[in-house]
């Protein structure tokens, strides 16, 4: 199966000049705990943000959401895939990443969704597929193994 049959196209979007007030507005009206923050001119993916990058952020920085801006909490080095990608590289990439959601990316780097766990467990449960749920607890199981304490 393609990731283009799971992902979710609709994606909140953000540029890095974006506050961080604006960001959880955005993930609350859009019921998702993620953002992606696009280059203003080029719309090309720079980087995302995740509910708890922006809470990190306030709380490492002892300012407050208004006062910070997505490019503060955002993560600038990202993992994308594409959407002809077969899930099952994109799981391996999930768990081997410890990252819940995948940015979705056209040729151009432009973002064309997000793919998420939640997205690939919920199709798994509609068709009754077998061997898509395992591979998602296989792929939960690797992004929550506990981070190794320095």
């Amino acid at each position: 199966m393609k990731v283009k049959a799971v992902m979710r196209s609709d994606v909140a979007t953000c540029i890095p000049e974006t506050k961080l007030t604006e960001v959880a507005r955005l993930m609350w009206d859009g019921d998702t705990g993620f953002v992606a923050v696009i280059d203003p001119l080029t719309q090309v993916l720079v980087g995302v943000i995740t509910d708890r990058d922006a809470l990190m952020a306030a709380y490492t920085t002892g300012q407050t959401l208004e006062a910070l801006t997505a490019r503060v909490g955002m993560a600038k080095v990202v993992k994308t895939c594409s959407p002809e990608d077969q899930i099952e590289a994109a799981e391996q990439m999930m768990g081997e990443f410890r990252v819940h959601r995948l940015p979705v990316v056209d040729e151009q780097g432009k973002i064309a969704g997000v793919l998420s766990l939640n997205e690939i467990a919920r199709k798994a449960a509609e068709e009754g597929d077998e061997f898509l749920e395992q591979e998602v607890g296989l792929t939960l199981g690797a992004i929550c193994r506990p981070r190794a304490q320095a």
